[in-house]
């Protein structure tokens, strides 16, 4: 499947965040949310607010490894496949509020 532009562009907004706030640079990094297409954190981002789970979160900011270290999990996981490894930051990350521009 192929990936349209503007969502190459939001794909790498949500991954340089450090930039979100800045005065020239903010507009390139920061994306506004946009559900036209999802990717898998996006739509599980929205799902977990519309749940009541997460409050004020930007989805279209929101990367896979964020929802695994968003402090919504028991503190035990389970890995189902491939060689073991531990998730950098698991569970370490209070999630409200996330992706938003203070």
């Amino acid at each position: 499947m192929k990936v349209p532009f503007i969502k190459m562009l939001q794909l790498f907004g949500s991954a340089v965040d450090v930039i979100d706030e800045h005065p020239l640079f903010g507009s390139i990094s920061y994306n506004q949310e946009d559900f036209n297409s999802w990717f898998c954190s996006e739509l599980i981002a929205e799902g977990l607010e519309t749940a009541g789970v997460l409050s004020g979160v930007n989805a279209s900011e929101v990367t896979p490894v964020d929802i695994c270290q968003f402090n919504i999990f028991k503190k035990r996981y389970v890995q189902l496949k491939g060689k073991g490894r531990v998730i950098g930051g698991f569970n370490s990350l209070k999630a409200d509020n996330w992706g938003q521009i203070a």
